[in-house]
């Protein structure tokens, strides 16, 4: 009998674009590792979509909210599939299998009828898909150097952007003939690396984020670039490129970096009307129906709640954003529990999956830790071989033995009585330590392990 998967307290934020607010504006999605989380925002439940076997790399929503897409990464030489969903239903209707080790990007039609694909970096080919029957239509090779996004346009479902290394493509869809026809858009001297594409309500303009910080503009029709923003050379771009980007209804551009900051763009003037920081790089926006507020997922594993008019951002979620190391209840007691990752201990309650309390120790990794019986203390083992324990409530440093191993403290025990603690090396040896009142003190250390 299988364990059901009941809740997860995590969002993997370096997915670009992974946060998706769904239209009925109740549940929010993102991937996490193989699975799709669906999380109802009012309920405060979780649905999963599983079905990928390896890290689902892009999501995307149709435009009513019927239909979900994603895309998986997988390993060199095999196919990765793309698979959708119904979203009512939760349930698979078509997986696709086409590319090869990636899917870096997908769009739906604003009709619903077709699906983009873009492969990636070792598949590069763009792929659109007939929804209805789960078939491919037409594909081609995306570009001579690497594309990273695709998106269709608002308006027609016979048109289509892909944007990438030096280039972007401004795509005629030909149906009668299975035809994608390719239209180079004329950038002039500029050279950029486009990551995200980001098209306005009237299908006029389309806004390419670049890795080099900032935002080209270019006209559709004539596939012409008209400008770029922020203006002033290259000293004025945003650092660490731009990641993410949404429309508001007014027409204003929002933009996130890879620095952590979050800009207003006022489009005739391209111009930053306000700005906002959060930590980590930006990597979704997910705008509400009616553009108020918007959530922001950034590489921390961060999600925010901001306020588009006054950009004030606060803190909905958070989780470890790398490998966790050790989980630990205390003893007799299941409603709180403790993780420990490479920055960080933190403790959770188990019923609302909110972090109670978090332990930091700059530039160290947490490796191991214990509760002592007596629940009086966490027990933690550290990269630089200290074995320290802090108090369960405020986090406070109550003790720490200096030096107890060399390269690191790998494991730990508390024993009943709470009277000792057991610790293992990165070295192969154990050691038994005395705690009283004020002094801890080695009894014995033992050197089988090799």
């Amino acid at each position: 009998q299988e364990l059901e998967l009941q809740a997860v307290i995590g969002f993997k934020g370096t997915v670009q674009s992974s946060l998706i607010l769904h239209p009925d504006q109740e549940h929010l999605i993102f991937p996490l590792g193989c699975t799709v989380v669906l999380r109802n925002l009012l309920k405060r439940t979780q649905c999963f979509l599983q079905g990928h076997d390896n890290q689902v790399n892009c999501i995307t929503v149709s435009k009513s909210g019927t239909l979900l897409a994603s895309g998986q990464k997988t390993f060199m030489g095999f196919p990765a599939d793309v698979i959708i969903w119904d979203f009512a239903a939760r349930k698979e209707i078509h997986r696709l299998s086409l590319h090869k080790v990636a899917v870096t990007s997908l769009s739906f039609s604003h009709n619903e009828m077709y699906l983009a694909t873009l492969g990636g970096q070792d598949d590069n080919s763009l792929v659109v898909w007939e929804v209805e029957r789960g078939t491919a239509v037409c594909g081609t090779p995306a570009a001579t150097d690497t594309a990273h996004c695709v998106r269709f346009f608002n308006n027609t479902e016979f048109s289509l952007v892909t944007g990438g290394n030096y280039h972007v493509v401004i795509w005629q869809f030909d149906l009668p003939n299975k035809k994608l026809r390719p239209t180079q858009a004329n950038l002039g001297q500029t050279k950029r690396v486009t990551t995200n594409v980001l098209i306005d309500q009237n299908d006029e303009f389309v806004y390419c984020g670049t890795s080099t910080g900032d935002l080209l503009q270019v006209e559709l029709s004539h596939a012409l670039f008209k400008q770029l923003c922020p203006k002033g050379g290259p000293g004025r771009a945003f650092s660490l490129g731009v990641t993410a980007t949404a429309m508001l209804p007014n027409g204003d551009i929002l933009l996130g970096t890879g620095d952590g900051i979050i800009a207003r763009l006022q489009t005739g003037r391209m111009a930053i009307v306000s700005q906002c920081k959060v930590l980590g790089g930006v990597t979704s926006l997910a705008l509400t129906n009616d553009g108020t507020h918007f959530f922001c997922g950034t590489t921390l594993s961060n999600i925010y709640w901001v306020d588009t008019d006054t950009l004030t951002a606060e803190l909905r979620n958070t989780c470890h954003h790398e490998r966790i190391n050790h989980i630990c209840f205390p003893a007799g007691y299941s409603e709180v529990f403790a993780t420990c990752s490479v920055s960080d201990i933190r403790v959770w309650n188990a019923a609302t999956r909110q972090e109670l309390l978090r332990i930091q120790v700059p530039n160290m990794e947490c490796c191991c830790m214990d509760f002592m019986r007596d629940g009086r203390s966490i027990l933690s083992g550290w990269s630089d071989g200290k074995v320290r324990a802090f108090l369960p409530q405020s986090g406070k440093l109550l003790y720490a033995i200096d030096n107890a191993h060399k390269n690191g403290v790998t494991a730990l025990a508390a024993s009943s009585d709470c009277g000792r603690i057991v610790t293992g090396g990165m070295e192969g040896e154990v050691r038994v330590w005395r705690i009283g009142q004020q002094t801890q003190t080695m009894e014995a250390s033992l050197k089988e392990h090799r």
